[in-house]
Formats: C-alpha cells, sequence, structure tokens
C-alpha cells in the first residue's frame, strides 16, 4: 500500500439527489405533502460523508489521500468503489463488510430550502478502532476522522472506541484532525452524553473541526447563534484538551482559537465568507466538508492560520456551486489564485472585539499574531 500524505477515515455512504426542476420555487414542506407526486429532473449519484466529501476534495486540491470507510458487498459499495476509481483515487482501502449494508442517503435540496437528509448508516455502524492499522501509516502527516454521531461504535459506552481510535492516531505521531455531525435529537445518538465524549476524546485532538450548530447542541448551549458566543465556545473545547478549534459557521464564514500547542500557536481569527450569486448557487450538501478540506490543505501546505481558513472558505463557496455533494475543490493553488479577485461576503462582527487584519479578517481579542 503507498504512503499518503493524509488519510480521511469515518462516515462513507452513497448519495442521492434528485433535481427539483419545474417545482415553481415551492419549499419542501410545501412539496412534501401526503399523497402528493412530485415530477423532479434527474438523478445525481455521488458519494458522500466525511471520507468521501472531505477525502476526496483533498484529493483534488493536490493532497495524496486514502479513503478509509467501510462498505458492503452489495451495489451501492460497488458504486461507491466505481466513483472513487472515477476520481482517480485508489478504491482497495475501502473496508468491505460481507452480508452488512453499504450507507446510503437521499438528498432533498430544493432551490431556496434547506436540505433534508433521508439516512441508513449501514455498516458504517460497525466501523471501529480496529479497522484502521496505524501501522501501516509510517509517513502519514495527517489522520482525519468524520462524523461520529452516525456511526453507533463511534458513540456507544460514552464514545470508548472512538477515544481509543483518535489515541492510536496521536500514539502514531500523526496530526489527529476530527469532524462532527449534527445528531438527530430524538434518535439514539442525539440521546446520548456528548459533552462527556468530548472531554474524553479532545486530549487527543490536534484540529477540532465543527460546524456551530454542532457544537451548541453538543455543549448544551442555547441559541440563537451571536459572534459573541464564540470565543467561550472554543475556549471550552481547548479547556476539554482540543490544540486547535476550526468551527464553520455556513453562511457566516470560520473561527478558528488555538492553544500554545497547536500547529498556529495563541491565535484567533474569524474569517468571512466569499460572496456567491444566489442565481451560481445549486446544492450545499458537502461544502462543510470541502471547507475542511481547504483548511486541512493549508495547515499541510504550512499556510498561515489566516490563509488556510480563506482557503477553506473558497474550497466551501466553489462546492456550493457543483450539484453533487462533492467535485467543486480545485488544486490549492488555483484557489489561491482566485482569493485577491473574490470579494468576502461582509458580516458585522463586534469591533469592540474583532479588529480587522487582511482581506475579509479579523483578529480577536485572544489573538497573539501570526
Amino acid at each position: 500500500m503507498r504512503v499518503p500524505e493524509a488519510v480521511v477515515a469515518g462516515h462513507l455512504c452513497l448519495d442521492m439527489m434528485p433535481a427539483f426542476s419545474g417545482t415553481g420555487g415551492r419549499s419542501l414542506a410545501e412539496l412534501l405533502t401526503p399523497g402528493a407526486l412530485v415530477n423532479v429532473g434527474s438523478m445525481a449519484v455521488s458519494t458522500g460523508g466525511a471520507v468521501s466529501n472531505t477525502g476526496i476534495s483533498l484529493e483534488l486540491m493536490g493532497v495524496d489521500t486514502l479513503l478509509l470507510g467501510k462498505v458492503g458487498d452489495d451495489l451501492f459499495g460497488e458504486g461507491i468503489a466505481r466513483i472513487v476509481e472515477g476520481h482517480g483515487i485508489d478504491s482497495s482501502a475501502l473496508l468491505r463488510a460481507p452480508g452488512e449494508d453499504t450507507s446510503y442517503s437521499v438528498v432533498l435540496s430544493p432551490p431556496g430550502s434547506d436540505r433534508v437528509f433521508l439516512h441508513n448508516p449501514g455498516c458504517n455502524d460497525t466501523f471501529c478502532a480496529e479497522d484502521v492499522d496505524f501501522s501501516a501509516f509510517s509517513g502519514v502527516r495527517l489522520f482525519h476522522f468524520g462524523y461520529p454521531p452516525l456511526m453507533r461504535r463511534m458513540y456507544s459506552e460514552n464514545g470508548r472506541e472512538l477515544v481509543e481510535l483518535m489515541r492510536r492516531a496521536r500514539e502514531a505521531g500523526i496530526t489527529a484532525s476530527l469532524d462532527m455531525s449534527l445528531p438527530d435529537p430524538a434518535s439514539e445518538s442525539g440521546m446520548v452524553d456528548w459533552l462527556k465524549i468530548l472531554e474524553g476524546v479532545l486530549p487527543y485532538v490536534d484540529l477540532f473541526v465543527p460546524s456551530i450548530d454542532e457544537i451548541m447542541f453538543m455543549l448544551c448551549e442555547p441559541g440563537p447563534f451571536t459572534f459573541d458566543m464564540l470565543p467561550s465556545l472554543a475556549r471550552k473545547l481547548l479547556d476539554m484538551g482540543a490544540a486547535a478549534v476550526f468551527i464553520k459557521l455556513g453562511e457566516l464564514g470560520s473561527y478558528a482559537l488555538t492553544s500554545h500547542d497547536a500547529h498556529w500557536p495563541d491565535r484567533e481569527l474569524y474569517c468571512e465568507p466569499f460572496a456567491v450569486p444566489p442565481e451560481s448557487i445549486v446544492n450545499t450538501a458537502g461544502a462543510g466538508d470541502t471547507c475542511i478540506a481547504g483548511f486541512l490543505a493549508g495547515m499541510l501546505r504550512s499556510l498561515p492560520l489566516g490563509t488556510a481558513m480563506r482557503l477553506g472558505n473558497a474550497a466551501g463557496a466553489l462546492n456550493i456551486q457543483v450539484r453533487e455533494s462533492v467535485g467543486g475543490a480545485r488544486p490549492v493553488e488555483e484557489i489561491l489564485a482566485m482569493l485577491p479577485c473574490w470579494p468576502s461576503k461582509p458580516q458585522s462582527p463586534d469591533r469592540g472585539y474583532w479588529t480587522p487584519c487582511g482581506p475579509g479578517l479579523y483578529a480577536g481579542k485572544n489573538d497573539r499574531g501570526e
């Protein structure tokens, strides 16, 4: 097996996305009424989940990446392997689980509405620490794991398997990155003690890269979101053991707070999103994962924190302009060349706390300089 620069492991599924053409701009709630027949367009089929979205995006950005997800011996599993190979990536590292279902999602994303996922976790539920052989990863620089809330063994028993997995990554001397997904509050995953899981796993995490919705849910933080929540939320995560926190804010951009042990020590930055015309927004699925890929690629290329954040935001903005969950990312050098001419979408962070420090960038009061 080749030695890649990065390994992306965790949740992997097949995404099926019908095109909502000719629906007259109706919302998803208006379309999905009992007994209705809704004419839609063609079905886009792509891989989904962190392994696909972040892993393939890293590969597209020029980072040699190994994809480590679990699939069944069924048609959906074969479809995932074919799609991965179609991106020029070797699918031989995929873990085959005979007799188990390959995970799939039906993604409902009509124009003007946020997306809804109909999801079967399949064999993602049986993924465990023993599925990853770190002895084969000598020379790997980054291990990224994504979506434990959608993987039963990863959140069961207070996240015992997740803690063990990230501990092994840290002991192997690999930079360990962890992403989350938003649990359904009514599901088994939504009812576990995520605060306890975070307290157990974050001491083994170098880069914690969740979304703001995920963290507010897991830390039981009441909404709605405001910018002044960010420093206290991120500080809680650093106090639990994470070396650095990168929080995706969706259409509001991204935020980072790092400790003195981080790749970028003692930084606090807010990065505005890039402007994308509404008519160019095709599909928001996979944007957060692609944003993470850009940020991680920036880290692997030893870019300054602010540049890595802008690279991540730009990659996510490119991905919302393609129909599939993955495929909008471009080589790092190409994206970086776009940034000077690509305006940000101005936001309104508290100027008493934030100081402009570059195009679309603001330094917080905890920032100690580049």
